[in-house]
């Protein structure tokens, strides 16, 4: 395929209208609005597998060298630059950046149905755990020491955190390993 037959389809092929689009500089623009249908189309389609009991996210950047606003730099991965989504809905909490990615990955999983969703220290902090709990998700997953603010870790400890119990456990491996849990959060002190 030629060049210019490549820029002729590529400037003819719309998803979605151009004229409803916000501006830029407007804090409700969508930067993927010119893809959103296809985006929400293949949404739909994916929502069509069934869950598994025990669900897993760990992170994993998409590879790109494009000049991206959603371009970052994670400099112990194999692919350092990549982009991630940053996107959320006006009704979900803003708990900060990789905790948002968690919970819009969750957007589709039925509430109360005792999933469980492991993940690793990058996503983990007490907020994030919290929010999962209270739609009936429960979380597991390592945390790093400085994600739980003002705590005194014992080998195990559980608190409660906006009405969910969360346990807490360390153990010592090549250095200290916690992990944090509400799937067995609903023991008593």
């Amino acid at each position: 395929m030629s060049q210019k037959r490549f820029d002729a389809i590529r400037a003819s092929l719309h998803f979605n209208d151009n004229t409803t689009a916000k501006p830029i500089n407007d804090p409700d623009s969508d930067r993927l609005h010119k893809i959103r249908s296809v985006v929400y189309y293949l949404n739909t389609k994916f929502a069509t597998i069934p869950f598994e009991q025990f669900l897993c996210v760990d992170e994993q950047l998409w590879f790109t060298k494009a000049r991206l606003y959603l371009k970052v730099y994670l400099p112990i991965k194999p692919h350092k630059w990549g982009a991630e989504n940053r996107w959320r809905l006006p009704n979900e909490p803003d708990l900060e950046a990789s905790a948002n990615i968690v919970v819009r990955l969750c957007r589709g999983v039925p509430s109360n149905q005792f999933y469980k969703l492991d993940f690793d220290n990058y996503y983990s902090p007490i907020p994030i755990v919290s929010c999962l709990s209270s739609i009936g998700i429960y979380p597991l997953g390592t945390v790093r020491r400085n994600r739980i603010p003002i705590c005194k870790i014992l080998h195990k400890y559980v608190a409660t955190v906006n009405g969910s119990n969360i346990s807490t456990v360390v153990w010592k491996d090549n250095r200290l390993v916690l992990l944090v849990s509400q799937v067995n959060g609903q023991f008593k002190k």
